[in-house]
C-alpha cells in the first residue's frame, strides 16, 4: 500500500542523529522519512526524483546512507520517462522486497556528521587545490603553527575516483573533490590518524554546502571513519572558526587570497603579449612562491607585488594592435580551476583574446556581506559590529595592495558588493543569495570596463549556474547584444566546446566595444 511522506509523522522525528543542519525544506522531510523506514520493517523506500535535480543528489546518497541494506527504489522522472519502464521497474521493486532478509531492516547507519568547527591539533590538514589561493592559504596556516598541504592539481586519476565514488548527479566540483579525497588517502605514507580534511560548507542554497557531509560519508565508506572534515561555515560564524589559530589567521590568509588575485590579472594582463612563451608564467610561479614564504613568515606583501610588478614588465613585449576584451565569471570553482575548466583561459588567449577574471576575494567579500545581513535579521548586534570591523579592515587591505599597480588601477580595482549588486539588481533581488547574483552584476562591471564579450561557466546542472544562462539573455538585450557563451563542464571534454569558443571569438572581434 502506497503511503504519501505528508501521512508520516515526520515531525515528531529528532534529525539530530540524522544529519548536521539540512537546509533544504524537502531534505529535512525526506530524511526523517528515512529514518521512520529504517525503524519500521514494515515500510520500504519509494525516492521519486527529477532529471537534473540539485538538492536530489545529494540527498539520495543521504537516504540511501540511512537506509543501508535495506531496499529501496529510485524512481528519475523527465519530459522521456516512458510509463512502461516505471512500471516494469515498480513490479521488479515489488517483487524483490519478500525476498529481503529481515536482519537488513534492523540495520541502521552511523550518523553522517561532517562538521568540524574546533580548531585542528597534530593532525595534517589536506587544502584542495581549487585554484593557486590554496597556496595561500597553507601558508597562513604554517605561520599560525598548523601543518597544512595542498593536494595535487585535479587529473583523470582525480576524475575516476570522483566518477567511481559519486552516481554522476553531484555538481562537477564534487565529484573532482572526491577524487581528489580519494587519491589523497589511498597515496603512500597517507596517515588517517594524523590527517584532516578542509572543505568550508554553507547554509544554502547552493549545493557546495553538502560537499562536507557527502565527503564524511565517502570517507568513511573508504575504510577511514575517524578522519575529521573541518568545514566552517561561511555565515556570520565563519571567522569565529578560526579564533583557536590565533587574531592573525584571517588577516594573513585575507592578504594572501587578495595577493594571488593580483598575481593573476597580472599573468592575465602580459602573457598574451610576452616575448617569449612561458616567460610571464614563469615569473607569477616564481612570485607566487615569494608571496607564499612571505606569508609563512608574517612579512609584508607589499615590496614583494612591487618586485612582480617589474618582472612582469621585463617580459611583457609591444602590443601588436589592441585585443578584444573577454570577461570570464561564473561557478567559483570552474572558473577557477584548471583541469575542470580544460584550460579555458589559455584557449581564450591562443584564439587572440586577453581575459578579465572574477577574482576569488569577490567572494570573500560577498560572505561578509550576508553575513552582516544575517545578524541585522536576527538582532546579532556585537556580531555585527565585530563583522563590519573585520569587513573594513580586509577592503583597506586589499585597497594599499591594489595600490602597489598605479599603471593597471583601472583594471586591477574591484567594484564593492554594494555595487556588483546594485549592477544585478534589475535581473535579480539581493536577496536572492548566491553565486548567481554576483555572475550577473560581475558582467555588468565588466561590460562597463568595455569588455567584448563575456563567457559564463558552471558544473553541469548547478542550479546558480542555470539561473545565469537564463538572466543573461536579458543583460545582452539591454547592452547592445554583446557577445556571450554559456558552458557547462561536467569531464566529457567535449568537442563541440572548441567550435563554439572559435565561434564565440569571431563575434566578440566583430564586435569590439571602444574602450572607456
Amino acid at each position: 500500500m502506497p503511503i504519501p511522506l505528508d501521512y508520516l509523522p515526520l515531525d515528531e522525528v529528532d534529525l539530530r542523529d540524522v544529519t548536521d543542519r539540512p537546509y533544504w525544506h524537502y531534505e529535512r522531510k525526506l530524511l526523517a522519512a528515512s529514518k521512520l523506514i529504517a525503524g519500521c520493517p514494515q515500510l520500504f523506500g519509494l525516492f521519486l526524483s527529477n532529471f537534473g535535480c540539485g538538492p536530489d543528489s545529494f540527498i539520495a546518497h543521504f537516504f540511501k546512507n540511512k537506509l543501508q541494506g535495506e531496499p529501496y527504489l529510485v524512481l528519475e522522472i523527465d519530459e522521456h520517462s516512458a510509463d512502461t519502464g516505471i512500471i516494469t521497474r515498480l513490479e521488479a521493486f515489488l517483487d524483490s522486497l519478500p525476498h529481503a532478509p529481515q536482519s537488513q531492516h534492523l540495520h541502521a547507519a552511523a550518523p553522517a556528521r561532517a562538521v568540524m568547527n574546533s580548531p585542528l591539533t597534530k593532525r595534517t590538514l589536506y587544502i584542495p587545490r581549487m585554484s593557486d589561493h590554496a597556496m595561500a592559504l597553507v601558508a597562513a596556516f604554517a605561520a599560525c603553527g598548523v601543518t597544512a598541504h595542498v593536494m595535487p592539481e585535479s587529473d583523470e586519476e582525480t576524475l575516476a575516483w570522483g566518477r567511481k565514488l559519486t552516481s554522476g548527479r553531484e555538481c562537477y566540483p564534487c565529484i573532482l573533490t572526491t577524487g581528489d579525497i580519494a587519491k589523497t588517502v589511498k597515496s603512500p605514507g597517507f596517515t588517517p590518524d594524523r590527517a584532516a580534511f578542509f572543505m568550508p560548507s554553507g547554509r544554502g542554497p547552493c549545493r557546495f554546502g553538502q560537499y562536507h557531509r557527502f565527503h564524511r560519508q565517502v570517507l568513511r565508506e573508504l575504510g577511514y571513519p575517524d578522519v575529521p572534515v573541518f568545514a566552517p561555515v561561511q555565515d556570520e560564524t565563519f571567522y569565529e572558526s578560526f579564533n583557536g589559530w590565533g587574531k592573525q589567521f584571517s588577516r594573513l590568509a585575507w592578504q594572501g587570497i587578495v595577493a594571488v588575485d593580483l598575481l593573476i590579472k597580472l599573468l592575465l594582463r602580459t602573457r598574451p603579449f610576452e616575448q617569449y612563451p612561458g616567460a610571464a608564467e614563469a615569473v607569477y610561479e616564481e612570485y607566487l612562491h615569494k608571496v607564499c614564504a612571505a606569508i609563512a613568515q608574517r612579512q609584508a606583501l607589499d615590496a614583494v607585488l612591487r618586485e612582480s610588478r617589474k618582472e612582469f614588465a621585463a617580459v611583457a613585449g609591444k602590443p601588436e594592435g589592441i585585443k578584444p576584451l573577454v570577461g570570464i565569471v561564473g561557478e567559483i570553482y570552474i572558473r577557477a580551476n584548471r583541469f575542470s575548466n580544460e584550460q579555458l583561459i589559455k584557449k581564450v588567449e591562443n584564439l587572440g583574446g586577453v581575459v578579465m577574471l572574477a577574482p576569488i576575494g569577490e567572494w570573500i567579500l560577498y560572505t561578509n556581506y550576508t553575513a552582516q545581513v544575517l545578524c541585522r535579521r536576527h538582532q546579532k548586534y556585537y556580531q555585527l559590529f565585530k563583522l563590519m570591523i573585520k569587513d573594513t579592515l580586509q577592503k583597506r587591505i586589499e585597497r594599499r595592495m591594489e595600490k602597489v599597480f598605479p599603471d593597471h588601477q583601472d583594471n586591477f580595482s574591484e567594484p564593492s558588493t554594494q555595487e556588483i549588486l546594485r549592477n544585478a539588481a534589475p535581473y535579480l533581488d539581493p536577496a536572492f543569495e548566491g553565486e548567481a547574483i554576483l555572475s550577473i552584476g560581475k558582467s555588468i562591471d565588466y561590460l562597463k570596463r568595455g569588455v567584448d564579450g563575456i563567457i559564463t561557466v558552471m558544473p553541469f546542472t548547478c542550479m546558480p549556474g542555470t539561473i545565469v544562462n537564463a538572466v543573461m539573455r536579458r543583460c545582452r538585450d539591454d547592452y547592445q547584444g554583446f557577445p556571450v557563451l554559456n558552458i557547462a563542464y561536467d569531464g566529457q571534454q567535449e568537442p563541440s566546446t572548441g567550435i563554439r569558443l572559435e565561434t564565440f571569438m569571431h563575434q566578440v572581434r566583430t564586435h569590439k566595444s571602444p574602450r572607456p
